[in-house]
């Protein structure tokens, strides 16, 4: 108000204008500071941490899945956005009430209003002045208006509402199915980097001692300068290659946290990465058979479904919203008017209402309105191929990546027995020193590509469920702990992907029999 006590334009009738200039002059808004910002972000990650259980145990498989599911922030905004959508759904129905204002107040004047009559004929005052109201009297106005049409167009937006729900609903289990996936494929790589990370230091430790061993040789006389610089070249490479290997492992700590919610720089602990109790189950369906799952589970397809329908809605409403419609009004009154012969009354009525130009332009609307439907029906159609082309695709990854897991095993047990074999030999010059710390890198690198190859495994068979839209939303991720949300995972696989496809394609199966039925 300082800004509008400034002004003195009093008796002006410039005044008006003047106001509303120094009102919006008075409403401009700082840019927000650095100061606020950095406190807006402090407060954010307390709150953050706050919400979240602590870290108190090893974290498993079942585990960062369960702490994903529950903390991670695009899973939350997906909840958010469900919880947003349910809120619009719920406003939308009391667009199916009538039009309702209430109107009452005081009304007061100075002096009477009073008038008088002059005669059209003569032109002299007919009537003396007289009044008919108060100076001063209170009304009260309660109309209600309702249109048949508009009450039908609310009822389909009530719809598109609904649909939207789902929409967001469909939405959320896409990225359950992607972060589950991702935590798969991100737990296994943090597993290969604990289980590997000290070997590799051990390797460029003594590859680096065995440059500084070559260097003396040649400096006193024991090794030629060719063989001395070849083998200082060969342990660079090795130092080279388990430097980039270990870098890149090490962002999957990071990545982890990230997925699971946590700071980035919190230290946490994932159980042991021992192939044989992790197991990845055997797929028994045919590649037919998994098609006929994702056909009816992937959410993107009933995302697609529920769009077509909001466009079919879309519609109805641009049809019901042009034609003319029914409107009736009933206004309740009363005013304490002295000289009213009735104090309190009602007035009621109906009318035909429409625009015209939004009737002529009907035919356009219902033209876009088509060509909207055609382009849900194309997208819907080619998400279907997509969807196919997917579980095609994974099924085969599955299996391709099956393999490679075994070759790798194959490898790494064939180079422990040349790294065996080398170490057991005389190291008494620079060719075997070399031969000895290339085994030893090979056999690290095959131990690699093996926690690689498996980590790749993990992921093709998450791929695959992820592919035939497996509903991980059945276990309950809001009102449960961690350990809780861990069992329900851990129940749910319990007795791996073959229950659990097994269940779906007998659903697929019933469903198929159901339609044929009434299609008969």
């Amino acid at each position: 108000m300082h800004c509008i006590h400034t002004l003195n334009l009093r008796g002006s009738r410039l005044l008006p204008i003047a106001f509303a200039f120094v009102l919006a002059g008075c409403a401009a808004v700082d840019p927000i500071t650095t100061l606020e910002r950095s406190a807006l972000a402090k407060d954010d990650i307390a709150l953050i941490q706050a919400e979240q259980e602590p870290v108190q145990s090893t974290i498993t498989l079942y585990r960062a899945m369960a702490r994903a599911l529950k903390y991670n922030l695009d899973s939350r905004v997906d909840l958010a956005r469900e919880h947003f959508a349910s809120g619009d759904y719920t406003l939308a129905k009391f667009d199916l009430l009538p039009s309702s204002d209430l109107d009452g107040g005081y009304e007061g004047r100075s002096n009477t209003q009073a008038s008088s009559s002059e005669s059209v004929l003569t032109g002299t005052q007919s009537l003396e002045p007289s009044t008919s109201l108060d100076n001063n009297r209170g009304v009260v106005e309660l109309s209600t208006v309702w249109s048949a049409l508009d009450l039908g167009a609310s009822y389909l937006r009530l719809k598109q509402k609904k649909n939207q729900i789902y929409i967001a609903r469909e939405a959320r289990r896409t990225t359950i199915n992607s972060l589950t996936r991702e935590v798969r494929r991100t737990y296994w790589r943090l597993a290969a980097a604990n289980a590997i990370s000290g070997e590799l230091s051990r390797l460029r430790a003594a590859a680096s001692q065995g440059i500084r061993r070559a260097r003396q040789a040649e400096a006193e006389g024991l090794e030629s300068a060719e063989a001395a610089v070849e083998f200082e070249r060969r342990m660079l490479r090795i130092i080279k290659a388990t430097t980039v290997r270990q870098r890149e492992l090490a962002l999957a700590r990071a990545e982890l946290a990230a997925l699971m919610g946590l700071d980035p720089a919190k230290t946490f602990r994932i159980g042991g990465a021992r192939f044989v109790d992790h197991r990845t189950p055997g797929v028994e369906h045919r590649t037919a058979d998994l098609r006929s799952i994702a056909l009816i589970h992937r959410p993107e397809l009933y995302e697609a479904d529920y769009k077509a329908r909001i466009a079919s809605l879309e519609k109805s409403i641009d049809i019901i919203t042009a034609l003319p419609s029914v409107q009736a009004n009933l206004d309740i009154n009363a005013d304490s008017n002295s000289f009213l012969v009735n104090e309190f009354w009602v007035e009621y009525g109906a009318k035909l209402v429409g625009s015209i130009p939004r009737l002529l332009s009907l035919p356009a609307r219902i033209e876009r309105a088509d060509a909207r439907n055609a382009l849900a029906d194309e997208q819907r159609r080619a998400l279907t191929m997509a969807v196919i082309s997917q579980v095609h695709i994974a099924h085969q990854a599955y299996h391709d990546k099956q393999r490679e897991f075994g070759l790798a095993q194959r490898l790494t047990a064939a180079e422990r027995r040349n790294f065996q074999i080398q170490r057991d030999k005389e190291r008494d010059s620079l060719a075997n020193e070399s031969a000895f710390l290339e085994a030893w890198a090979q056999f690290v690198q095959a131990r690699l590509d093996t926690f690689g190859a498996f980590a790749e495994y993990q992921e093709a068979y998450a791929r695959l469920l992820e592919s035939v839209g497996v509903d991980f939303t059945a276990v309950d991720l809001t009102d449960t702990s961690v350990d809780g949300v861990t069992a329900g995972l851990r129940a749910f696989f319990s007795g791996g992907s073959s229950d659990v496809l097994r269940q779906y394609w007998e659903d697929a199966r019933r469903i198929e029999r159901e339609a044929m039925a009434a299609g008969a």
